[in-house]
């Protein structure tokens, strides 16, 4: 029936979204959107692209992004700081973790205090786990969590 069908379209969106809100401890950022919203804002209100995640129960991956203050963003040095972390996840996904790792220390000798410090800090951790646990050669770039 179309109410079954609208509540369970309706079901994944609130899923969906519980579990990006509960993703924002793990990056060290206030608020985490998921790509329909960022669709929908536009470029109403400046965002910087967080990662790539596929969470449980779900295929298809999700581009991840935060807001930035308006003040931020018109910040000289704002563009920057988003060259920078753009080139890092670039690198992060190619598997290079030398070239991530230095556009990594370039940010945190920049921008340390920045609202987006939480980022550099978190991909920085996950780089660093790959002496341990490398990622599988077929590796797609995207971040998967096991827990809802």
């Amino acid at each position: 029936s179309d109410i079954r069908r609208s509540y369970t379209v309706m079901g994944d969106a609130v899923n969906l979204a519980s579990r990006i809100e509960a993703l924002t401890r793990i990056y060290g950022i206030d608020i985490v959107l998921g790509q329909t919203t960022q669709e929908a804002i536009g470029e109403r209100l400046p965002l910087v692209e967080v990662d790539r995640v596929r969470v449980k129960g779900k295929q298809q991956a999700v581009t991840l992004f935060t807001p930035v203050a308006q003040a931020h963003a018109n910040d000289s040095r704002f563009a920057e700081e988003v060259r920078l972390w753009n080139l890092a996840l670039a690198h992060y996904r190619r598997q290079d973790a030398k070239q991530a790792l230095t556009s990594l220390a370039a940010l945190r000798d920049g921008f340390g205090g920045s609202a987006l410090g939480g980022l550099y800090g978190q991909l920085g951790e996950r780089i660093e786990r790959w002496s341990l646990q490398p990622e599988p050669p077929d590796w797609d770039g995207t971040r998967t969590f096991d827990s809802k």
